[in-house]
């Protein structure tokens, strides 16, 4: 049973993107399984498909090149500049991907359109993320304690009271008075005194 020309171009552009999709996903989040897999099953499916369709190799040059620049601007402090060229490249391997195959097999300019926009969107999704994380303040140490919840050891007032956080006992004051067992919030720190204040539901 053959492969209709209406449909194969569409379909290896899809599985082309489940494919550096779950291969991007399972980089960034070594360990997430289900990404790798499905972008494996996908790349198999393309493998076997290419062989009813002439590739250009250029395209296909084009969108691994792509790939690489969205991963490298994932990790590295390009601010979105690769992701940029990344597009670019992406817009023109698809647009070369089938065009030496007969015009049947040629994908549709507004396929074309859309799978580059939302490939941008995912990416520069990452970037973004990847950008904000350069820019925030890293929270160590003690800081990381701030805006948990922990319970009372002991009355908790202006003037002291006693939290158990992180495996260690934690001098503590809190403005509202705060009764042995009740929940509170940390807010702060002052030295080596936690500043609470007690957390309703």
């Amino acid at each position: 049973m053959g492969i209709s020309t209406t449909v194969a171009p569409e379909v290896m552009m899809i599985l082309t993107l489940i494919v550096i999709y779950g291969f991007i996903a399972e980089v960034s989040h070594p360990g997430a399984i289900f990404p790798g897999v499905a972008g494996a099953l996908a790349l198999i499916l393309l493998l076997y498909m290419s062989a009813t369709l002439p590739l250009n190799v250029a395209g296909i040059v084009l969108i691994l090149l792509a790939v690489i620049l969205f991963i490298v601007d994932i990790f590295a402090p390009t601010h979105g500049v690769l992701t940029g060229g990344g597009i670019i490249a992406f817009f023109l391997g698809l647009l070369m991907l089938f065009n030496r195959a007969p015009k049947a097999y040629h994908l549709p300019m507004t396929w074309v359109i859309a799978a580059t926009f939302v490939t941008a969107a995912f990416f520069i999704f990452f970037v973004t993320k990847g950008i904000r994380a350069q820019f925030s303040p890293a929270r160590t140490g003690v800081e990381t304690m701030i805006g948990k919840i922990v319970s009372a050891r002991s009355r908790i007032d202006a003037t002291s009271g006693k939290v158990f956080i992180e495996g260690e006992l934690w001098n503590a004051v809190s403005e509202t008075p705060v009764e042995t067992g009740q929940n509170v919030e940390v807010t702060g720190l002052d030295g080596l005194t936690l500043k609470v204040k007690p957390k309703t539901n």
